[in-house]
């Protein structure tokens, strides 16, 4: 019993330390300093101010939460101590957020990003004057948008704009499923450095087709701004994967992708993960996979990566194959790498562990350590389920006889297990001589994935069609493919606007109109419309439409209108300027998102000329002066002619449909609120006295009274003839538009 007592105690004392070693953080901060300590963050939070994390420090990110950064940031990390914001599995955090416009820097060192969903974005209202990432770790983040995602600073307005700067170098980023992304590789305002870093073991998440999204680093290549070029360079891309997500299949290699109206971007001295150009290209995106790309310049390149970069293994040797296949391949002679004939069998990405591996080489840039090494074999359980077995260190001999490499020499039966157990080796737990972090290598992964998705497509069959073993493979093993679901195509318009027509109906709204909307008059509109995206969600139409308005008392419904018995026709042009609010990113199509709702307002010029018939015959009102405009008068304010042009606010509903990345079909609704009351002729003027206005309109004497008072009914002196309750005139119109995206 006093033995439960003990141990009771300790335990409540143990969770009582840890409660007090770690803190919680939520709410807004004017300045935060994080010491040597365990922080966790439940919610978004934001610092005002200057937010400063000392060496050591742990952050644990939960679900939904976030950082937002609004002023300097100051990660002070050293190689001993590093700070570590990450997240678990489960609960995936979103990372950190740079916002706001302040003339401040950002200094980030020595700091590991770890199993976040977006560990570090700068957002498209951000500025500082220099934002340093050097010396950082994203490893095994898990979203789909970006590991590190730099947009177009909010530059601050003045005679000479301020210059921003990104500085990237010395990190390594591996593991993870997203890419680097930048809005902009060309820029007046914005300087990018991207150097001495480390890209391996990505698999970046996509669909079906390789695109420029698709590689772990990518950005777009514009003229519109020429003054800084990206400086990416002395980088290593090694062992980068598109990653098919519908198929579960690697793709293909997947390292840069470039796109935009650019002519060519320049990186030199990288290294690519191969000692060809021709193989090089196939693990690029730039105009050889698509004419309409900007070219990637990537000469001179390197034929392996630099020992002053951060560690990571480059290179994998099948050394116990006993086959000679004469291939050039680097070698470490007299302490630098050589290009020389070898006999040894490189390990491609295809490389399929059903052939046997009885000793493997791993080559890296560094000198490695393997103490806390260990290698996971993931074989095929079922034809749906892997199971994941931990190969016994006594199964395996480690020999690091040679500067930067690790040789593995396998035991008989682990071959063996190979050969009869389709599968996957993983190498964990290596580690650079300062303890730095070495990303996994993964060995007949590709390979693997293609087996298994062979056999997935199979066992469907099988259960859905009723077919015996093996029926079907053949079909399965050749297309690769599902049918049922086509891939989402997803690009970027490389230009910002579109031109269409359009057509529809116009319905008059006002003095002489019906409550009940369409009980008016149903007339034709045409017109052109001019849009231009000014940011993702914000574009301007300019829209140009011709119409005419007409309506009449005696459908109006109200037996008061029907007595006055007025009508016109009102020929119509409109020049109409909006601001539409997108509520989906415009820059980007998606196969997926074809349908788009927007919302705009803005102002309309309109120009108009009411007419009126009588005896047939169609007359211009405003010249006569129906409201007794034109006739002499010895007021203080005599009543003057009414313009025939009046600005207007338009408030526009639209729904789009994308056809193709091209072709945009609209459905539109928009009111057109006129400054005036006399769309119609008939505004808030008092009946004329019938002798006057036939005097003041001596070529159509008759024709003037007629429109001054059509039914010639009593009127009392003074009583106005848009009646006692003046209302603005507008018209409605709706319909189609049919555009064209450049």
């Amino acid at each position: 019993m006093m033995y439960r007592k003990i141990f009771l105690g300790l335990f409540l004392l143990m969770g009582f330390q840890q409660a007090q070693s770690q803190d919680t953080l939520s709410g807004n901060y004017g300045s935060l300093i994080l010491a040597k300590k365990n922080y966790v963050i439940n919610e978004v939070i934001s610092v005002s101010d200057s937010f400063v994390v000392e060496a050591g420090a742990q952050v644990q990110i939960y679900s939904g939460a976030s950082i937002i950064c609004l002023g300097s940031v100051r990660f002070s990390g050293t190689p001993t101590a590093r700070i570590r914001i990450t997240s678990s599995k489960n609960q995936t955090g979103n990372g950190i957020v740079i916002q706001g416009v302040v003339n401040s820097d950002i200094n980030i060192q020595y700091t590991t990003f770890d199993s976040l969903s977006i560990p570090l974005l700068f957002s498209d209202n951000w500025y500082r004057t220099k934002a340093v990432i050097r010396n950082c770790q994203f490893i095994n983040n898990l979203g789909s948008q970006a590991v590190l995602h730099v947009m177009n600073p909010q530059i601050p307005f003045s005679d000479n704009p301020p210059i921003s700067s990104v500085q990237i170098s010395q990190c390594l980023f591996g593991g993870n499923t997203a890419p680097l992304r930048f809005e902009d590789l060309r820029s007046d305002y914005l300087k990018i450095d991207v150097f001495g870093n480390t890209f391996t073991s990505n698999k970046i998440s996509g669909y079906a087709q390789y695109t420029y999204s698709n590689n772990i680093l990518f950005g777009k290549l514009d003229n519109m701004q020429t003054r800084f070029t990206a400086n990416i360079r002395e980088n290593s891309f090694a062992y980068n994967y598109m990653r098919e997500l519908d198929a579960d299949t690697v793709v293909q290699q997947a390292h840069m992708g470039i796109y935009g109206s650019g002519d060519s971007l320049v990186t030199p001295n990288n290294y690519w993960g191969d000692y060809e150009e021709s193989e090089i290209r196939k693990h690029i995106f730039d105009y050889k996979a698509n004419y309409t790309s900007p070219k990637l310049v990537i000469n001179p390149f390197a034929m392996a990566p630099s020992d002053s970069i951060p560690v990571h293994i480059f290179g994998v040797i099948n050394a116990g194959s006993g086959r000679m296949v004469n291939k050039k391949a680097m070698k470490f002679i007299n302490d630098k790498w050589q290009l020389v004939g070898d006999s040894s069998n490189p390990i491609t990405n295809t490389f399929n562990l059903r052939q046997g591996l009885r000793a493997v080489q791993l080559i890296s840039n560094r000198p490695i350590v393997a103490r806390t090494m260990s290698l996971h074999y993931i074989y095929a359980k079922d034809s749906l389920n892997t199971a994941d077995s931990v190969i016994s260190p006594g199964s395996y001999k480690k020999d690091i006889g040679t500067k930067n490499m690790v040789q593995l020499n396998m035991t008989l039966p682990v071959d063996t297990l190979f050969k009869s157990k389709p599968g996957y080796l993983i190498v964990r737990g290596l580690e650079g001589e300062q303890g730095e972090y070495v990303a996994d290598v993964y060995i007949g992964y590709e390979a693997f994935l293609k087996y298994m998705f062979s056999k997935r497509a199979q066992y469907g069959i099988r259960r859905g069609g009723g077919k015996g073993a093996g029926a079907g493979q053949s079909e399965f093993d050749s297309t690769m493919r599902r049918r049922n679901k086509p891939p989402v195509i997803v690009s970027e318009y490389k230009k910002k606007y579109e031109v269409g027509i359009l057509a529809g109906n116009a319905i008059y709204y006002g003095t002489l109109s019906n409550q009940r909307l369409f009980s008016n008059d149903f007339n034709s509109v045409f017109g052109i419309q001019f849009r231009y995206s000014l940011k993702k969600n914000l574009s301007l139409s300019v829209s140009y439409l011709s119409a005419t308005l007409t309506g009449s008392d005696l459908r109006s419904g109200d037996t008061s209108k029907v007595s006055r018995g007025m009508s016109f026709k009102t020929p119509t042009t409109t020049l109409s300027i909006q601001f539409e609010y997108d509520f989906f990113n415009n820059r980007i199509y998606a196969s997926n998102m074809r349908f788009r709702p927007s919302i705009g307002f803005g102002v309309n010029y309109i120009m108009f000329t009411p007419m009126g018939e009588y005896l047939g015959k169609w007359y211009p009102l405003q010249p006569m002066g129906t409201g007794g405009q034109t006739i002499p008068s010895t007021s203080a304010t005599p009543l003057v002619p009414y313009a025939t042009s009046t600005l207007g606010a338009p408030v526009t509903a639209q729904l789009r449909y994308y056809v193709n990345k091209k072709t945009i079909f609209s459905f539109f609704a928009t009111y057109h609120l006129a400054f005036t009351n006399y769309l119609d002729d008939v505004g808030p003027d008092p009946y004329p006295d019938p002798i006057a206005i036939g005097l003041a309109n001596p070529d159509n004497p008759d024709a003037a009274k007629y429109f001054a008072n059509p039914t010639n009914r009593y009127v009392q002196k003074g009583q106005l003839r848009s009646g006692a309750a003046d209302v603005s005139d507008g018209f409605f119109t709706f319909g189609f538009t049919l555009a064209h995206h450049f």
